[in-house]
């Protein structure tokens, strides 16, 4: 009872706690396992998982409800039946998110792919078609052939996970919005950058044209600052497309910025979790496809 927490009270102590307790069990005696977590932060801590146990032999079930599980419109008892049901009936090893929208529609979503819900929503999607399967009225054994196929895809992480203190800070994760100025964040301790992008993939370059000049309300500007204190910045979800914004071409042009063409979410996870292991190779690593999360 102690040991409960809302999800949008999640901290690094917290999930290590999570973690350090999986460990200490001998997995392979189970047939899966099912974490019950809230929503707030269901996207974050489903991501990281997929990467942490990116090579184990068992699926493991992220189940959240969107309202106590006493509420008659509840959807918490669903989402954690139709987990039991898909662990008994053999799912390949992965982590999933399995969540009924309010329309009904009972959707499995692979982990490393999902978004978080958005405000006003008591909904969740994931970026992919390919990665997310809507279970009403689903031939299950074309579904569990899909989930087998992505689950051989998966890798194992290229360095060894600690075991305390697994996650660590010294990632600094940034959202767009208008009007901001890098100026008002403090790089003191940060080893990398996770940036967001709107919808479109975009970033504030601010400028125009190259020729032109550029200030604090720069992504550029903030490149410039890292590349002085050696900190690299991955700006997700992105990618180089024939008709890519002219303004994400000028930043991969004249920036170290790296583009990655995955959920902000699973970018932060990801790279949080080489960070906390002292992984260095980061530029390779985070473009290796380790559990599904690259979407293109």
């Amino acid at each position: 009872e102690k040991n409960r927490t809302f999800s949008e009270n999640m901290t690094y102590s917290k999930l290590n706690m999570i973690l350090r307790n999986i460990s200490t069990k001998n997995i392979d005696d189970y047939s899966g396992i099912i974490i019950l977590h809230g929503t707030d932060t269901l996207a974050y801590t489903s991501s990281l998982f997929s990467f942490v146990f990116s090579d184990t032999d068992i699926p493991i079930m992220m189940v959240s409800g969107n309202r106590p599980p006493d509420d008659e419109k509840s959807n918490a008892n669903i989402n954690f039946q139709t987990a039991v049901r898909l662990i008994l009936e053999g799912i390949a090893p992965n982590v999933y998110v399995p969540y009924r929208n309010a329309d009904g529609k009972m959707w499995l979503h692979i982990g490393s792919a999902i978004r978080q819900s958005p405000n006003y929503s008591e909904d969740f999607e994931c970026v992919s078609e390919k990665k997310s399967f809507c279970l009403n009225d689903a031939d299950l054994s074309e579904v569990f052939s899909k989930c087998l196929e992505l689950s051989q895809n998966r890798k194992k992480l290229p360095f060894e996970l600690k075991n305390s203190a697994l996650i660590d800070n010294g990632v600094l994760m940034i959202l767009p919005y208008t009007g901001m100025d890098y100026r008002h964040y403090n790089l003191d301790g940060v080893k990398a950058i996770i940036h967001g992008t709107y919808h479109s993939g975009t970033v504030c370059v601010e400028r125009n044209f190259e020729a032109d000049e550029y200030n604090s309300n720069s992504l550029l500007w903030l490149a410039d600052e890292c590349d002085r204190r050696k900190i690299p910045i991955f700006v997700a979800p992105s990618k180089l497309t024939t008709d890519q914004y002219s303004s994400v071409l000028d930043l991969v042009k004249n920036s170290s910025a790296e583009l990655l063409d995955m959920t902000t979410e699973s970018a932060y996870a990801k790279l949080l979790l080489a960070i906390s292991c002292g992984y260095e190779n980061l530029s390779e690593y985070m473009y290796m496809e380790i559990s599904n999360e690259i979407i293109g």
